[in-house]
């Protein structure tokens, strides 16, 4: 991963806002093309909703939970992912709650985590990407042929321009450049998620490594020592329904680990001799626009007039797999050599 200090009036051919998935694979496909690019991040790593948050004696996957690879361009990217222990398949024990029952759920061969983290496959992409990070947008101007942007207290200018961000922010970024995109990205609702990260004394009661959540606030649970390459202390990741997590969109931290922690109690009470230990660290984190209520099934959004595009995941229906393949629509979108 490349970083570049860049002095005012630095010019690339593409400049990409976000090295999440969508902006790292794009950046990655021109950068091999032969292409300038230049990625913006203002968080400190790369990852974006594959995120993963380390202490001393854990490491939690509190975004992107695993990935799936249905299509074509995304096995043959596992392929290399896997040879070089990028990623590793999760086969483990997974199931479902419906409130009353747990009903197991086939978990061979079909999810992959990346390691020693989720956010390994993003650190991957960006090795020979030039990012610069803690780095937020101020501003985005179009004019003269170019787009001009003020970025931690420093502009860029660049032929054409990748927006990654959720359309929300990409609508506030993008007003008054005269985009005919917004009708498109107005359509777009984005929907939040709690995450809650808690560690355990000892090992939780509880025969499931992984589990789909069917009724009250939480959506899913998970095991962090049941993933290739992490700690085998034991910690779990909780992630709240997206309508309870709008409820409490704006509660304090105290009360959303509150209530998600009971919850998680009362599933794991609910298997015979099911029991939860004592807590020794919990942390919280709010996704605020985490998943599309309907995402979109075109790859990516473009402006051809103003050298423009936005991706994301939800422009390829929201999970890892669109974050990916809404990269590589965006890279043939901003130069059309490049191959499917």
């Amino acid at each position: 991963m490349r970083r570049m200090t860049n002095d005012p009036g630095f010019h690339c051919d593409v400049l990409i806002v976000g090295a999440g998935l969508t902006g790292l694979v794009c950046a990655d496909r021109l950068r091999r093309a032969g292409v300038t690019v230049q990625v913006l991040e203002k968080s400190r790593g790369a990852g974006g909703r594959m995120a993963t948050r380390r202490t001393d004696a854990y490491r939690f996957d509190h975004g992107a939970q695993y990935f799936t690879a249905r299509s074509p361009e995304l096995k043959r990217q596992l392929e290399d992912w896997l040879g070089r222990g990028v990623a590793a398949a999760w086969d483990v024990p997974l199931a479902a709650f419906d409130g009353d029952a747990m009903r197991p759920v086939d978990n061979r061969g079909q999810r992959f985590v990346g390691t020693p983290g989720m956010n390994a496959l993003a650190r991957d992409l960006a090795e020979d990407v030039t990012c610069e990070f803690q780095c937020r947008v101020e501003s985005v101007e179009r004019g003269g042929g170019q787009w001009r942007i003020r970025a931690g207290g420093r502009q860029w200018t660049a032929g054409k321009l990748l927006l990654t961000t959720p359309p929300e922010q990409a609508t506030q970024l993008l007003a008054g450049t005269g985009t005919c995109l917004g009708a498109e990205l107005a359509q777009v609702d984005m929907r939040p998620c709690w995450a809650v990260m808690v560690a355990f004394e000892s090992p939780a009661v509880f025969p499931w490594d992984g589990l789909f959540i069917n009724r009250g606030p939480l959506s899913w649970a998970s095991r962090m020592g049941s993933r290739p390459g992490r700690p085998e202390a034991e910690a779990w990741v909780l992630h709240a329904q997206p309508d309870w997590s709008t409820t409490h969109l704006e509660s304090t931290t105290e009360a959303v680990e509150s209530a998600l922690l009971a919850a998680f109690g009362r599933v794991i009470g609910s298997v015979p001799g099911g029991s939860m230990p004592n807590r020794l660290l919990t942390i919280s984190h709010r996704w605020r626009y985490a998943l599309a209520r309907d995402p979109l099934q075109v790859g990516c959004l473009v402006d051809e007039s103003l050298g423009l595009v936005v991706a994301g995941a939800w422009c390829s229906g929201s999970r890892v797999e669109g974050a990916y393949l809404s990269g590589l629509a965006a890279a043939r979108a901003l130069n059309p050599a490049i191959s499917p």
